[in-house]
């Protein structure tokens, strides 16, 4: 086990207002590309914008892009290629699209203003998340608790294996030593996707047909079977459809703070996206710079009885599963 680790996403979002400009570029660009619905995005920033900026920017408008129905893709497989170069002159920002390729490509040049952020984004700030690494193993794991430890140790971590509760113990909460097991049998196959929570508060865990109670207490531990529950509520964000989001029960301002991944598939690295939510019938907009993992999020849940969210990484580099937990706080 290596010692936790955390990632920071310091960098303020652009100010609101570019959203008005990110929907006018993702139009003239949907207008070029004609018919084609497979295109690649690339974007260049050779502007004054910093890099949480320009990846700010650029997930606006992959949202924005797959809102109408085109989908991104590697530039191999693209039917049409869109390059987006940030720049600027004297009197603003100068965003430049080129579609296409070679004889057909074709440009179309937006200017946007420097205005500054509007006074409700001053007020409700803009998001930044942390994510701190708590536990990683070679073996696949569905969900993770920090529990309350027994008598001689500061902490307890418990990890939801497909076939076991492992429960390890600590005295400093980074090194970690393995201590109890408790084994699950499901009475029928687990499904091939199979998911799996476990809430710190209760320390009830749900599996697809299996729940257990006790297990804040390895030895009273009973599982039994069940259709399984969720405590996490999830929210749809659009051209993430096939992401995994959670909304969180911390707020910036008035509005509330949602979590979700890219929407590629497994086999490439994956970020997580902090957006804010005026309500549950409108549009969530992007807030903040995201957080770059080392390979595809798998899983992201919350306990709303607690602070952050629970994500499950498997690392492209190392080929090991590990567990973060996300917090969100609203900056200045």
């Amino acid at each position: 086990m290596a010692s936790p680790a955390t990632t920071r996403a310091q960098n303020a979002a652009p100010p609101a207002k570019w959203s008005e400009a990110v929907q006018a570029l993702a139009g003239k660009i949907a207008n070029l590309a004609g018919r084609s619905r497979l295109i690649s995005l690339e974007v260049k920033n050779i502007s004054s914008l910093n890099a949480a900026d320009g990846a700010a920017i650029r997930q606006a408008l992959e949202v924005e892009l797959t809102q109408r129905r085109f989908r991104l893709v590697p530039a191999t497989s693209a039917e049409a290629k869109v390059v987006v170069t940030l720049s600027e002159g004297v009197s603003g920002y100068i965003w430049v699209a080129q579609v296409g390729g070679g004889a057909a490509e074709q440009t179309v040049i937006l200017p946007v203003s420097r205005t500054e952020a509007s006074t409700k984004d001053a007020a409700s700030g803009s998001l930044v998340l942390e994510a701190k690494l708590v536990w990683q193993q070679a073996g696949k794991f569905l969900d993770f608790a920090e529990l309350s430890a027994p008598v001689g140790f500061s902490s307890m971590l418990v990890i939801l294996e497909p076939d076991r509760l492992a429960y390890y113990h600590s005295t400093d909460a980074v090194n970690w030593q393995f201590w109890q097991r408790v084994p699950i049998s499901p009475a029928n196959p687990w499904p091939r996707d199979l998911r799996g929570s476990v809430s710190g508060d209760s320390g009830d865990v749900s599996l697809p047909s299996v729940r257990c109670t006790g297990a804040l207490d390895p030895a009273k531990v009973q599982c039994a079977p069940d259709r399984g529950r969720s405590t996490s509520v999830k929210v749809k964000i659009p051209g993430h459809e096939e992401s995994e989001s959670v909304l969180l029960p911390d707020r910036c301002g008035e509005e509330s703070i949602v979590l979700s991944t890219g929407n590629g598939d497994w086999t490439e690295p994956d970020s997580i996206q902090g957006y804010l939510l005026p309500g549950l019938d409108q549009n969530a907009r992007v807030s903040g710079a995201p957080i770059q993992m080392q390979g595809p999020v798998i899983s992201l849940s919350c306990d709303l009885k607690q602070s952050g969210a629970h994500a499950i990484v498997h690392n492209l580099k190392t080929g090991n599963y590990e567990a973060y937990v996300v917090t969100a706080t609203c900056g200045r």
